[in-house]
């Protein structure tokens, strides 16, 4: 039996659970059956699904309930945040000739002038708009995850309650990365879980972030905990913004795999669920 176990990011378009389960079971089916492979053991997927955990009493998020929309000003230290994750991909000297930029009316006015050159400066360099605001939204996810405590805790029990002994593979996307390896880090994992080997398949990750990595207690330049047991896949798109345009190479124990998702959306999670290297992992885990 191949069990596999999905742990998605915020941004679902409004999709509520069934919905996200339907479409990732299929997306994963849809890549092994691209590559002319035939299942040799039985297949199930769950997903962890947490959205209704960030807004109490709905089902799935519209834009006047999104804690992360465009139109929620954000706290001083959110920002901050925000403006290191910019700096990660941008570089400390750009960041700091935009800061000292003069103010332009432009962007979503609840955001910062300084974040909205930001954005511009972001967008222009990706010849693409909504990369910049790709980014801050991303960014926004994470650290209401990792700097929420009472958002983190219910989160992580959520997709740990999806997690058993016949779990072969979990796959996460975007935020959903940044939860799954920070329950398996910390071990909050049935009983029987380290007894055999799984796999973990992490899409659109943002744990090649400097920003992201330090606020999980990693300093710069030192490499994340590796994971017992644990065969760790990593899927990317260099143009995939979330990933900063790089895999997670400077682990030893992670196995990098770029793939091209298309210029439309290369964070797309359906797109990543399609690759070949996702259903080679799944199919390695089956035999």
């Amino acid at each position: 039996m191949v069990h596999i176990v999905g742990v998605h990011g915020i941004g679902q378009g409004g999709t509520g659970h069934r919905q996200v389960a339907e479409d990732w079971e299929g997306a994963i089916l849809d890549g092994i059956d691209e590559i002319g492979v035939v299942l040799e053991q039985d297949f199930s997927f769950s997903l962890a699904y947490w959205t209704d955990l960030l807004s109490p009493d709905v089902r799935h998020l519209g834009p006047e309930d999104d804690p992360i929309d465009d139109g929620v000003p954000m706290s001083e230290a959110e920002a901050a945040f925000v403006v290191d994750m910019f700096t990660d991909r941008l570089g400390e000297d750009i960041v700091e000739r935009i800061e000292q930029a003069p103010d332009e009316e432009l962007g979503p006015p609840a955001m910062s002038p300084f974040v909205n050159r930001l954005i511009a400066e972001l967008d222009r360099r990706n010849k693409k708009e909504n990369v910049g605001r790709r980014l801050v939204r991303a960014s926004r996810e994470v650290y209401r995850y990792l700097f929420v405590p009472e958002l983190a805790r219910p989160v992580r029990d959520r997709v740990a309650g999806k997690l058993d002994e016949d779990t072969s593979v979990v796959v996460a996307h975007s935020l959903g990365s940044v939860i799954a390896y920070d329950l398996l880090r910390g071990g909050e994992t049935p009983s029987g879980w380290g007894t055999r080997k799984r796999t973990l398949i992490t899409c659109g990750s943002p744990l090649g972030f400097p920003t992201v990595r330090r606020a999980l207690g990693f300093e710069d330049g030192t490499m994340l905990d590796p994971l017992p047991g644990v065969h760790w896949v990593n899927v990317y798109d260099e143009r995939d913004v979330v990933t900063a345009g790089r895999g997670l190479h400077q682990e030893p124990f992670v196995i990098d795999e770029k793939v091209d998702n298309g210029l439309r959306d290369p964070h797309s999670a359906l797109r990543y669920l399609r690759r070949t290297p996702v259903a080679r992992a799944v199919l390695d885990c089956g035999r």
